[in-house]
């Protein structure tokens, strides 16, 4: 296999005599790689009949690598498919075309960030569009019998009109393993205990895994395909031995840079440090896309925020701080080689779908944390796509982590009576032994709180409930008014909520919220509420925030905890109206202030249309356009309006580029 895409790899560049062609292609096809055989005429007649075998057709005829088609057959067989494939395989051709080719009427796609549900969301409007309603936003109504739900695990499972599901794909199904660091796959398990009981069918995909444990009942009905099949090669580039790491790098980016790089690095602070030594060493602007987003952002949000320099440079960021729509610019301008390098955390892993020539592993930890060999195997694997590049180089700065066989357990089917708190609470008594009714009992009875909070909840840690359950009860003996409240809380209110949250929540998960105690949080959220605009909230954090750090740090801690109000925050509240109802007789509401957090206090349309990729800063100024109270309805046909001219606003080139994009 290798060898030959090297070899279609040296005949597209013209280093094979011209009677070479005929061979590689002979050997392209028998290993299968037939999208590469597009080009091939004259072609025998039988070798077209097999090409066109692997060919699926709508506007425009797709072709199948042997082993996409394999699989694409056994999911139109109705088979439930577990399958493990490298990076560039091509598994979203497969769940695009089943689509197509079945149009089951529901069908729900996990994704793990949000950052890929927009991703996912514009490639099925491009490819089913025309045939399927997208809904991804919690705000989303349907209103058609045919309906993609593209979510995260926890929107999923907010979602209360979810009643059948002809079709179920997860991404990134290693996520539902216990032993990964994320608290979040008590959620993924939940989803799909759930929905598989109502699902006709279920695919789940990602890359590394030698196999998988859904436990005794369930291991028949999953069909587990693992294969290596590759429609790139990579060439490992080993700097390890290199006693400067830096010099190392900036000598190799230097030798590449008319080639699209992606450098991975451990945190957003590394990625910006990283960055900051690409510019000293190489400072010629950027291009004039980049720059015009640069000036855009510093004009829109802060003239001190990092990646206004970056990209003057023409270099890019990734990473979970930045604003969900600047990030979708950002992988715009790199795929569209306006950007010479971009810089990624784990995002590269979970966060962005895209790849590059050249991978730069700079650095050999995620955050704090050296990665393990399925973490480095998926940032190799995004060095060279198909149909882009038939060789992918990866520079390696630290030896690689061992190579491990990666097994998949699935505690929610395999063992959920020793399964985590949520989990346990989170299966139906049917689906569970004696032991594991006892197990719920004894914790319910410990922890004096309800099954509904211990599985909504409890992925924020079952000891720290207790702790916050017994906090609250002490607040509502000695001061109950701080906590009996509805609506938006007095300033005394919501410090003792955020003290509550901050160090019963925050403080022992070691959340990161931009805030440094919970008179800070407060205090942050006030001020959000408070200001006008987004840019208006980051000047006030430069100008009275964190004195000790530079101005470029205050506004990274800003968007930190802005991130944070995203979901940390608003759940932490909502788990403290949870516990608090659960001792008081008559209850409390605290949803309006948690969405409002959660909204950032702007119409909830704005935080709608940030996921759409339309910066906070462009939706705020389109409110004279579009009503405080509009339905997400109302304010996506007054968008298609705009960007189809039928409204004329003063907008500026970006402004205009981003509401052209608009989908």
């Amino acid at each position: 296999m290798e060898i030959t895409i090297r070899l279609l790899d040296a005949n597209d560049r013209g280093a094979l005599p011209a009677y070479a062609n005929d061979i590689v292609m002979h050997l392209t096809e028998t290993v299968g790689l037939f999208p590469y055989l597009k080009d091939w005429a004259p072609a025998p007649a039988l070798r077209k009949l097999v090409i066109n075998s692997h060919r699926v057709i709508r506007d425009k005829p797709f072709t199948f690598h042997s082993e996409q088609m394999e699989i694409f057959l056994s999911l139109l067989d109705g088979n439930n498919v577990v399958l493990s494939a490298p990076t560039s395989f091509g598994k979203s051709a497969i769940l695009d075309y089943f689509i197509i080719e079945r149009r089951p009427r529901t069908v729900v796609i996990i994704v793990p960030t949000i950052a890929l549900i927009d991703e996912t969301r514009r490639r099925l409007i491009r490819n089913v569009g025309f045939q399927y309603q997208i809904l991804f936003h919690k705000d989303d109504v349907r209103d058609n019998e045919h309906a993609i739900y593209v979510m995260t695990q926890e929107r999923v499972l907010d979602r209360t009109d979810i009643k059948k599901v002809d079709f179920l794909f997860i991404d990134e199904f290693y996520k539902l393993h216990p032993d990964r660091d994320d608290p979040r796959y008590q959620f993924l398990n939940i989803a799909l205990y759930r929905l598989s009981k109502i699902s006709r069918q279920v695919f789940m995909a990602g890359p590394h895994i030698s196999g998988i444990n859904f436990g005794r009942e369930w291991t028949g009905k999953f069909t587990f395909i693992q294969t290596n099949f590759r429609t790139v090669a990579v060439d490992i580039i080993d700097r390890t031995r290199e006693e400067n790491r830096l010099s190392a790098f900036l000598q190799d980016y230097a030798e590449n840079k008319s080639q699209l790089s992606i450098a991975f690095a451990a945190s957003p602070g590394s990625a910006r440090e990283l960055s900051k030594e690409i510019i000293d060493a190489d400072d010629t602007p950027g291009s004039g896309a980049a720059i015009e987003l640069a000036e855009w952002l510093s004009a829109n949000y802060s003239p001190h925020w990092g990646l206004v320099e970056c990209l003057k440079h023409g270099i890019g960021l990734h990473h979970g701080r930045l604003p969900r729509a600047i990030a979708q610019r950002v992988i715009d301008l790199f795929e569209r080689s306006e950007l010479k390098v971009l810089i990624c955390t784990s995002t590269l892993i979970e966060g962005v779908n895209t790849s590059a020539a050249i991978i730069y592993v700079y650095d050999k930890k995620i955050n704090t944390t050296d990665f393990d060999f399925f973490s480095f195997a998926n940032i190799r694997g995004r060095a060279g796509r198909m149909m882009r590049h038939f060789v992918g180089k990866v520079f390696l700065y630290h030896d690689p982590p061992d190579e491990v066989q990666t097994v998949v357990d699935v505690p929610i089917y395999s063992d959920p009576d020793h399964a985590s708190e949520p989990i346990l609470f989170g299966v139906s008594e049917a689906d569970i032994e004696d032991e594991g009714i006892e197990r719920r009992e004894e914790i319910k009875e410990r922890s004096q709180l309800s099954a509904a909070i211990i599985e909504r909840y409890g992925s924020l840690g079952l000891q720290n409930l207790i702790n916050l359950r017994e906090a609250i009860s002490a607040t509502l003996e000695e001061s109950p008014l701080l906590l009996l409240w509805s609506g938006l809380p007095s300033k005394e209110q919501r410090n003792c909520l955020f003290n509550l949250v901050f160090e019963h929540v925050i403080r022992p998960n070691r959340l990161k919220v931009g805030a440094r105690s919970g008179s800070q949080l407060s205090f942050f959220v006030e001020q959000l509420r408070r200001s006008k605009s987004l840019r208006s909230f980051l000047s006030f954090l430069v100008q009275r925030a964190f004195r000790e750090e530079t101005e470029e740090r205050r506004v990274d801690m800003g968007f930190e905890f802005l991130r944070g109000c995203d979901y940390t925050i608003p759940t932490a509240v909502m788990a403290c109206e949870a516990i608090v109802n659960l001792l008081v007789s008559e209850s409390v509401n605290w949803s309006f202030f948690a969405t409002g957090i959660e909204n950032y206090f702007r119409p909830s349309w704005v935080k709608a249309l940030d996921e759409r990729g339309i910066p906070m800063p462009l939706a705020e100024k389109l409110q004279g356009a579009i009503p405080t109270d509009a339905t997400i309805g109302q304010v996506l046909r007054t968008m298609v309006e705009i960007r189809d001219g039928q409204r004329s606003l003063d907008l500026q080139n970006v402004e205009q580029a981003l509401i052209s994009n608009f989908a």
